[in-house]
């Protein structure tokens, strides 16, 4: 009789087969039962040659099972290898280039380079833009004062306004009067009705909204037709009733009992102005189309008819404008980022595909097989080692690749004036190359967390992070409750918290103890109710949310921190891995795709 047991060893786990009682041909195996009585059994089937093929079976069984482990172990590896450990071989010499670190270093030389030229740019713009409505207001409104440019905080003068009808008359006058002088009083260059454009034309009119009727009777009792009627009239050096009826002064008086109804005026203008920046020569002349509304608001129906100027700049293509080498630069680093820009893009959304595909194979794997971690069996892969896998910075580089590519198609649009510019444009082009710089930034914060050191200060922010959320949402409802309790006490006698916003603006600032003096002092002793309830207001407010909510905002980044040093706050799939390369050194070569010269071989980093 032979009893024959067979080890197998693959990697670090022992697989002991089936134990076989065999018989070569020609012998007979026996057995004793409980008695001690000796028992004859048939001759064994099995023959030796059998057992070598039974072997070579499970051989293959289990090579099979250690080549997918394997394999995965690799793909797993590789996802979350270092793209620095992996540019250096035994020898230190470069041999795989990680080619998406690269191209975001040169992203952020040239989205960098961009957003500063840019930046200056608009700056100017909106300098300019600030500039002529200034000069506008100068020069259009009767008795302008230069207090009225500064923003001084609090206010030391009140709104630009007029009170009697007769001052509203020879403000109107005023405005129309100093409109048609503009070409030879104004010192910038501005210029009224010489386009041939019709797109351009040269606007002017103006338009008066009013009820159509409200009387008061000697009895107490109001007559009132809220229906609002709009007027427009064109605009001419004629100015005396403008051709209204009823005129102006008319729907102003409230003689015999009739009620104002005048609710608004406007005068509407187009001019064009000539921007040449003499400082820098090398600069192109910019054409644009001013259109300005002089607005006198009387909707409030207070008494106080408050001025006002907007302007509106749209750009237009001047015949003859000077491209200079500035510009040629411009659109050469335009052209680079392009180019840098929709190759991440494409290896991006490459990398991340291949992200989900490992994510599909390393579950697929832990559902089936049951791999044993800290000696149990995991049936399947954690969300935690799920959305380890995912590599969300792709996304990111994804959202700023777009953002970038549709910034600086805006850009190169705006500087070609293919279309027509405006302040819109500009905004939106400052938005796009904004969030894009931004989102390239934060991207570089992926390859600092290979340093240990910073790494753990991202794993601490990433753990404390659930509860960080929820204390931020008891901390916004604790907010909007000490919002509306402001605005509404304190709403008409402090000017910081007179509209909502302005409330919660406020309130947000003090989080610092900004102004906090000033927030004390803003409202009247005369009201001492409201005085006090200010003085308390504030003072819970800043001890609240200044002193003890961020002291546990900090309590909570500290006390996530120790645990992470008492405890193994590692995931399944990292705890998984830990231990194989702990065990054993997998083979990690992959054959080469792209090369140069044989010798350096481009992976995704």
């Amino acid at each position: 009789m032979y009893r024959i047991t067979i080890f197998s060893h693959y990697g670090h786990t022992c697989y002991l087969w089936p134990v076989y009682n065999i018989a070569f041909i020609g012998q007979e195996e026996t057995e004793i039962d409980n008695a001690g009585t000796k028992k004859k059994k048939k001759k064994a089937k099995i023959r030796f040659r059998d057992l070598v093929e039974m072997m070579k079976r499970r051989e293959s069984q289990y090579s099979q099972y250690d080549e997918e482990t394997s394999n995965v172990l690799n793909m797993l590896r590789v996802h979350f290898g270092d793209p620095f450990s992996r540019c250096l071989n035994e020898k230190n010499t470069v041999r795989k280039v990680p080619i998406k670190m690269i191209l975001l270093l040169i992203k952020l030389i040239l989205v960098t380079a961009q957003l500063i030229m840019f930046g200056s740019e608009r700056a100017e713009f909106v300098e300019y833009l600030k500039g002529n409505n200034i000069a506008m207001k100068n020069l259009l409104f009767k008795g302008w004062d230069p207090e009225y440019e500064a923003f001084p905080y609090p206010p030391g003068i009140g709104p630009y306004a007029v009170y009697t009808i007769d001052d509203l008359h020879e403000h109107i006058d005023y405005a129309v009067k100093r409109y048609y002088k503009l070409p030879s009083t104004a010192v910038g260059s501005f210029f009224l009705g010489h386009l041939e454009d019709s797109h351009h034309s040269n606007k002017k009119e103006i338009c008066i909204k009013y009820y159509k009727e409200g009387h008061f009777h000697r009895n107490g009792t109001i007559t009132l037709d809220p229906t609002v009627i709009r007027k427009c009239k064109i605009l001419t050096s004629n100015f005396t009733t403008y051709g209204f009826d009823p005129t102006i002064r008319q729907l102003m008086t409230s003689v015999n009992g009739t009620l104002v109804r005048l609710l608004s005026v406007e005068l509407k203008f187009t001019v064009t102005s000539i921007r040449i920046d003499m400082e820098e020569p090398a600069t192109r002349s910019q054409c644009f189309i001013v259109a300005g509304m002089i607005t006198f608001d009387n909707v409030k129906l207070n008494g106080q008819i408050k001025q006002d100027l907007k302007t509106w700049i749209d750009s237009f293509q001047c015949a003859g404008y000077i491209q200079n080498k500035f510009i040629e630069d411009d659109i050469a680093v335009a052209v680079m980022l392009l180019v840098a820009t929709m190759l991440s893009l494409l290896l991006s959304v490459r990398s991340f595909y291949f992200s989900i595909k490992t994510l599909q194979v390393t579950t697929d794997y832990f559902q089936r097989r049951h791999p044993v971690i800290d000696g149990k069996s995991v049936e399947e892969l954690s969300a935690e080692g799920k959305w380890e896998i995912v590599k969300a910075r792709d996304i990111l580089i994804i959202i700023s690749d777009v953002c970038t590519i549709a910034g600086t198609g805006f850009k190169m649009v705006i500087n070609s004036q293919a279309l027509s510019s405006s302040s819109d444009m500009y905004d939106a082009c400052g938005i796009l190359l904004g969030s894009g710089c931004l989102f390239v930034w934060l991207g570089v914060l992926h390859y600092l967390s290979y340093d240990s050191r910073l790494n753990l200060l991202f794993r601490v922010m990433a753990k404390a992070s659930g509860q960080v959320m929820r204390f931020l949402f008891c901390f916004v409802i604790l907010f909007i409750g000490f919002t509306l309790c402001g605005w509404v006490v304190l709403g008409p006698y402090h000017m910081k918290f007179f509209r909502i916003w302005e409330a919660f603006f406020c309130l947000y600032s003090i989080l610092d103890g900004d102004e906090l003096y000033l927030n004390y002092v803003t409202v009247e002793d005369d009201k001492q109710i409201v005085w006090w309830f200010n003085s308390i207001f504030i003072t819970l407010f800043h001890l609240v949310f200044a002193v003890i909510a961020m002291n546990i905002f900090i309590a909570i980044f500290t006390s996530t921190y120790e645990v992470m040093q008492e405890k193994d706050e590692r995931s399944d799939l990292k705890k998984w891995l830990d231990n194989y390369r702990q065990k054993k050194k997998f083979n990690l070569t992959k054959k080469c795709k792209t090369c140069f010269c044989g010798c350096i071989e481009i992976v995704d980093g």
